[in-house]
């Protein structure tokens, strides 16, 4: 009687939380939609358990493990499409990802005899695995996050890791149960209050993260700027930004903190700070602005198409080229071509 309307709560919140996500402009839009999409199949496996506890269980039951078995390559996907390898052509993502997934729903409702929990939980594991080493990365590897939010990019990755290190446990209890008693009303307990459980938490830790990234406050990134950034800091800055433009170092696809520090002579670390106190900006973000400026002169001045443009300025992903010039210009870079003047 109780966890009936919790389970629609779970629902609620995921479906809000989904919905703010996409309206956060911030980040790129396949992040957004592989986001949201995680957040989506926890409502909706929500739903089904709420179904399930309702007595509508046939339907349910069989459509439970489908939408299950989503969740964790949703959660990977949209988590690296944060970084800067991860900007992937959705053919890939469908080659690599999707049609796995999609074989093993298939097999779920074709009802072939499989083991569905253990299935479920090698996805998880494997998931969990590819989702934890993006803790590794620093926040210049995350060039599509704003490096204000990058610690709420951070707690958002333990949360997830957390709720898929439960998922797991909470298999691998299912599948003791059901060798040891069978798939009684007791195991249909603890796959309903497992799910429940998991799912209420991964709500609970997300649910404010996309409004937190959409509301900061452009006053407080001002406001830091100001009070952190000292005359050295503004000093060196300049020292950065003229071997930049010098050597057109930006253009290079493969530059990075590492490269640029060896050729100052300073510690990469010292140079992200300096950028992050003078501009708010991170490495990547900083890079991308030099780039997308050399990209403009292009667009403006030659007939040389976008694709080549975008590998002459420094871009190497057309996803990430549209995404940072359009969140610098206002435009993407077709429709800045269309509005210069003929010439």
């Amino acid at each position: 009687m109780i966890a009936f309307p919790v389970v629609w709560l779970v629902t609620v919140l995921a479906t809000i939380a989904a919905v703010t996500l996409v309206q956060n402009t911030v980040l790129p839009l396949l992040s957004r939609g592989l986001l949201a999409g995680f957040l989506v199949s926890i409502a909706t496996l929500a739903a089904l358990l709420g179904l399930r506890l309702s007595g509508w269980a046939d339907w349910a039951f069989l459509l439970q493990p489908v939408i299950a078995v989503m969740i964790a390559p949703f959660a990977f996907l949209g988590f690296r499409s944060l970084t800067r390898e991860g900007t992937l052509p959705v053919g890939n993502l469908l080659l690599w990802h999707g049609l796995p997934i999609f074989g093993i729903q298939l097999a779920f409702l074709l009802r072939l005899p499989l083991p569905i929990d253990f299935i479920i939980m090698v996805v998880n594991v494997v998931y969990l695995v590819r989702i934890a080493a993006l803790l590794r990365l620093s926040d210049d590897d995350f060039p599509y996050t704003p490096p204000h939010s990058f610690r709420t990019l951070r707690t958002m990755i333990i949360g997830t890791v957390v709720l898929f290190a439960l998922m797991i446990t909470a298999d691998l209890v299912i599948i003791v149960a059901s060798m040891l008693g069978g798939n009684g009303p007791a195991m249909r307990f603890i796959s309903g209050a497992s799910g429940f459980m998991t799912m209420f938490f991964v709500v609970a830790a997300l649910v404010g993260t996309p409004m937190i990234m959409r509301n900061t406050s452009r006053e407080e990134t001002s406001t830091s700027k100001q009070t952190s950034a000292t005359d050295q800091d503004r000093a060196l800055l300049e020292q950065i930004d003229k071997t930049l433009i010098d050597k057109q170092l930006y253009r290079d696809s493969a530059i990075t903190l590492a490269r640029l520090g060896r050729r100052l002579g300073m510690p990469s670390r010292d140079i992200s700070n300096v950028i992050n106190r003078c501009t708010g900006n991170n490495f990547s973000r900083y890079i991308n602005e030099y780039r997308v400026k050399y990209a403009q002169q292009l667009l403006a001045a030659s007939d040389l198409p976008v694709t080549e443009i975008m590998l002459e300025a420094g871009f190497i992903s057309k996803s990430s080229f549209n995404t940072e010039f359009k969140r610098i210009v206002g435009q993407t870079p077709s429709q800045f071509r269309a509005s210069q003047p003929s010439t």
